[in-house]
């Protein structure tokens, strides 16, 4: 074998490695963040916290045994609605919702204005909350107005929770993992935290 292909020959021997793994949602990250939760829930951390996905994860896992299951899942979506309830009828209107928009997640109406955002054909380009969330919804509380009439129940709240665990747990073992959840658009682009 003639001597130049000796390097080339060695070369194909060394293992091919792949990416590099992602990294863990409890990373420390350099700057603020928001999570928006499937139930519209936000989320924010402080420089030097995790992507608050984790604050969410903690908080839905009443029971602390690393897993949310559906009735977890469930119970979180309710929480917010009732928060989000300002009048206590039992309803969730438009006005509510653009008082979310506006004072609680002002990041969801920032694209609104952005010709290149509002103008595209791109079916995966993400508008409004879903570069903060976990499913690719530009409104998460509108997301549960299945009747399309502008006023959101608890029992619209509970469907879409189903509806939503359903599509987040896509290997039906019946609950999530910390670790098992896809990461936001927001969460792929934070910057890690220097070691000091």
């Amino acid at each position: 074998m003639r001597s130049y292909l000796l390097p080339l020959l060695a070369l194909s021997l060394i293992p091919v490695v792949g990416h590099a793994a992602p990294r863990k949602p409890t990373t420390p990250l350099a700057d603020e963040n928001l999570f928006i939760a499937p139930s519209g829930q936000p989320y924010r951390s402080k420089a030097g916290e995790p992507y608050p996905v984790v604050a969410w994860f903690n908080a839905a896992d009443t029971n602390h045994d690393g897993k949310v299951d559906r009735e977890e899942f469930k119970a979180e979506a309710v929480a917010f609605f009732h928060k989000m309830d300002l009048r206590k009828d039992g309803i969730i209107d438009d006005e509510i919702i653009a008082l979310y928009e506006k004072k609680l997640v002002p990041e969801i109406l920032a694209g609104v204005d952005n010709p290149e955002l509002m103008n595209t054909t791109d079916k995966n380009a993400k508008r409004g909350a879903a570069p903060y969330e976990l499913i690719n919804v530009a409104e998460p509380l509108r997301a549960a107005d299945h009747s399309f009439r502008g006023r959101i129940t608890l029992k619209d709240v509970e469907a879409q929770a189903d509806l939503n665990f359903d599509y987040l747990d896509d290997d039906k073992k019946g609950f999530l993992t910390l670790d098992s959840l896809p990461h936001t658009d927001a969460q792929d682009s934070a910057t890690v935290a220097r070691k000091k």
